[in-house]
């Protein structure tokens, strides 16, 4: 159960000015038996596992919020990947140690109900939300989402093979289905408020890392600008997120350019919401590798959910191609993805649910379809 929370600091102060501060505490427990089979030219593994976070990564997070007068507040959200039952992984550890979902975010921000908001910090990338609102499951942990960077449970690290250029999994990498983008990233943003069902955002990812150890003045750039406009009108949702970003990497400081396209729309009809995503994605100069592990990643994804009562019925299918190298010398290869899944409510908290998922992808030489598929049961609390 959600709860705000007189601020700490309240117990040692006047209270008149902290009663204004408010801080609520939420979170996601997550778990369940997963079974899956990864298929590559070289392999197969089957694995069954007890694991966390499939159809909602776990999570702790606190969320702040401080009246600043005129219309104006604080804001801040620090928020936990949790690595309980994290089987993939192999850490138990009870906040995760990961990289990637350990910080899931750190933000503070300064809202202004005429001017819009304005915010620093760790969080998740305008093209990963903008293709969030066409995922019925809302970013679940199973193949089958080609354009939503998520993972994978008991991917064959060995499918992806030795380095990128080498990628025959059917997934983007061992891990995720989407790594041609980042989902998460420092960044500074700016959103204006809603008018007329209209809202934009645009945001700046730097990153410049200085070694003054070596005969290098700069080892480690990267740098993206974002720009999205998001319609909401009654039943209907648009939206739209255009992304461009640079990187230098390495001893040679080779450039790379990466660049995101997402245009997505739903809409509720009543006895069902349907929504659709066009995604593309592309690498040029990737690293030292140059044209060897250029990237570009495209197609479209559809969206349905139905509710029954307490139960809704989701399904997704992707189609799309995927290209690894220099666009000369190298094919296209087809890719195909699709979800099913079924969640009852228990509560207004907690939900059983039974997910299947899938996605395939020619391999380097177009002979062969690497496959990734799962079957999931599980129980979600949220609080």
């Amino acid at each position: 159960m959600k709860k705000s929370l007189i601020a700490l600091a309240a117990l040692a102060t006047v209270g008149a000015a902290q009663a204004q501060s408010s801080v609520t505490v939420y979170g996601i427990v997550d778990a369940g038996y997963v079974s899956s089979k990864n298929q590559s030219a070289t392999a197969t593994v089957d694995k069954n596992l007890v694991q966390g976070g499939t159809l909602s990564s776990n999570r702790l997070g606190f969320r702040g919020t401080e009246d600043l007068g005129g219309g104006r507040t604080a804001n801040f959200v620090l928020e936990a990947g949790l690595g309980a039952l994290n089987a993939q992984s192999g850490n138990n550890a009870f906040f995760s140690e990961s990289q990637s979902s350990g910080n899931r975010t750190t933000t503070v921000s300064v809202t202004d109900r005429k001017l819009g908001t304005i915010g620093a910090g760790w969080g998740m990338v305008a093209t990963h939300t903008t293709r969030l609102i066409a995922d019925p499951s809302a970013g679940a942990n199973m193949p089958g989402n080609l354009a939503v960077a998520v993972g994978i449970p008991g991917t064959v690290s060995a499918n992806a093979g030795t380095g990128v250029t080498a990628q025959n999994s059917a997934s983007s990498n061992s891990a995720l289905t989407n790594a041609d983008y980042s989902s998460r990233a420092n960044q500074i943003a700016y959103q204006s408020p809603r008018i007329n069902g209209l809202q934009f955002t645009i945001g700046t990812a730097v990153n410049d890392i200085q070694n003054q150890g070596t005969s290098l003045d700069r080892t480690g750039t990267s740098n993206a600008m974002s720009y999205t406009v998001n319609y909401q009108a009654g039943k209907a949702e648009a939206a739209a997120t255009y992304s461009d970003g640079k990187a230098k990497t390495g001893t040679a400081g080779a450039e790379s350019k990466r660049q995101s396209t997402s245009v997505v729309g739903k809409y509720n009809f009543g006895p069902a919401t349907l929504a659709a995503l066009y995604w593309e994605d592309t690498i040029e100069g990737n690293g030292i590798q140059g044209k060897a592990a250029d990237v570009e990643n495209k197609g479209i994804q559809i969206g349905l959910t139905v509710p029954m009562g307490k139960t809704s019925l989701i399904a997704t299918y992707a189609d799309g191609t995927y290209r690894l190298g220099d666009a000369a010398t190298n094919a296209k290869r087809d890719q195909k993805g699709m979800q099913v899944g079924a969640l009852y409510n228990l509560s207004k908290r907690t939900t059983a649910y039974a997910m299947y998922g899938s996605q395939q992808r020619e391999n380097a030489t177009r002979t062969f379809d690497a496959k990734d598929k799962a079957v999931a049961f599980g129980l979600r609390h949220s609080f």
